[in-house]
Parts: C-alpha cells; sequence; structure tokens
C-alpha cells in the first residue's frame, strides 16, 4: 500500500496530492484546463494570496466575494471549546 492518494484510493477514496505552484502549473492536466489562467486569482489576506477560484459560471455569471474565505485556524477556539480539546 503506497502513501498518500494512493493509500486513500485503496479504500475508494476519491483524492488528489496536495501540489504546490510549480508543481500544479507544470502538470499537464492543470495546463490543458482552458479555464485555469482565468481562475488564477490573487486575494489579499496579510499582503497578498495566490489561489483559484472555481470555474462555475450561471447564467454566464462567476460569482465572486471580495471577502474571500477565513483565514486558518480561524475557527479553532470556537471549535477548541466546543470539543473540549484543552
Amino acid at each position: 500500500m503506497g502513501d498518500g492518494p494512493d493509500r486513500l484510493r485503496v479504500e475508494d477514496i476519491s483524492c488528489v496530492a496536495v501540489q504546490d505552484w510549480p508543481t500544479l502549473l507544470a502538470w499537464e492536466g492543470f495546463r490543458r484546463l482552458t479555464w485555469s489562467r482565468a481562475c488564477i486569482v490573487t486575494v489579499p489576506r496579510n499582503g497578498a494570496a495566490t489561489t483559484t477560484h472555481t470555474p462555475i459560471q450561471i447564467n454566464k455569471h462567476r460569482g465572486t466575494s471580495s471577502i474571500g474565505a477565513p483565514s486558518i485556524g480561524h475557527d479553532n477556539p470556537d471549535t477548541i471549546n466546543e470539543f473540549g480539546l484543552l
């Protein structure tokens, strides 16, 4: 049994390896996506962060938000308190 995604696939769990930017951008599967360049965005977060967003459109409109996702760990204090982890 392999490590990472291969180990999960054996259990029929769909997954892919986490990529860094250079690896993702060099991957043929990502390069073939015609929308890939349009879906790379820079969002403000303690400076700026580069990420991807969904290519899904409804009535030719792609939903956007100036808020973005919460920062990593945003809800940690609530989760720790709710489950009595400390």
